[in-house]
């Protein structure tokens, strides 16, 4: 399966795959340039495997997978220039660029990282507490968060320093109590009991809080996101 979009690298068409395999390919011919591969697992075939489709810059392809860490790979053949440590969670969305900094959105860990576009150090992290699937997104002076419990966050692109929040009014009720009050972090007892099938209903509670599924654009002036429960939402920049 290819749940990635496809990024144009130069001369090479670069798509990840749920074989867990960076490709790049020809753009005029379809031939194979390179491939990478990343971490597999054989006991469930979907559990691993690069969701996320990758960014460009120069010459690095910048993508995320599912065995829980962050590549920088040579645009003209696919050799790694760095990797970071995700501690197992899953990058699944396209990473946001800039002169010298790339962010990513992990999932059980629940951050916003910050990481140096030519060494992979972490630069700054902001904690969302719950899993980040979105692509963050870069504009102006700032970088945008959206959480899978219907939180938006934006940052000082510099520093990482809040500038606002906005959470929806599902997570404000939070009717099946998902989320743990105290710690604003997804309830896995709560969310993943009574078995495998449990997981089903948790995430359509998830759902039901306004998560951020889509990734969060900006237009005119105006942030743009669209939440689980069918709502486009439009906010004015805060000076």
């Amino acid at each position: 399966m290819v749940h990635s979009s496809p990024a144009l690298a130069g001369g090479n068409i670069v798509v990840g795959s749920w074989d867990g395999a960076v490709y790049a390919l020809d753009a005029e011919t379809g031939e194979q340039r390179w491939r990478h591969q990343t971490g597999v697992e054989q006991k469930i075939s979907v559990n691993l495997g690069i969701q996320a489709s990758p960014g460009v810059d120069g010459d690095t392809v910048y993508v995320g997978s599912r065995d829980g860490f962050f590549y920088a790979l040579d645009a003209a053949t696919g050799q790694p220039k760095w990797r970071y440590d995700a501690k197992g969670s899953w990058i699944v969305g396209t990473p946001a660029l800039d002169g010298d900094n790339v962010w990513i959105g992990t999932s059980d860990t629940g951050l916003l990282l910050a990481l140096d576009k030519r060494s992979g150090q972490e630069r700054y992290r902001f904690e969302t507490k719950v899993w980040t699937f979105a692509s963050p997104l870069r504009v102006a002076d700032i970088v945008v968060a959206a959480s899978m419990k219907g939180e938006l966050h934006a940052l000082d692109a510099a520093t990482g320093r809040a500038r606002w929040s906005w959470r929806g009014p599902g997570l404000a009720a939070n009717e099946a109590r998902v989320v743990d009050v105290t710690t604003g972090k997804f309830d896995d007892a709560r969310m993943f009991k009574g078995g495998p099938h449990a997981l089903y209903t948790g995430l359509e509670h998830v759902k039901r809080l306004g998560a951020f599924i889509g990734s969060p654009a900006w237009y005119d002036g105006q942030l743009i996101a669209t939440t689980a429960t069918g709502e486009v939402l439009f906010f004015e920049p805060q000076r």
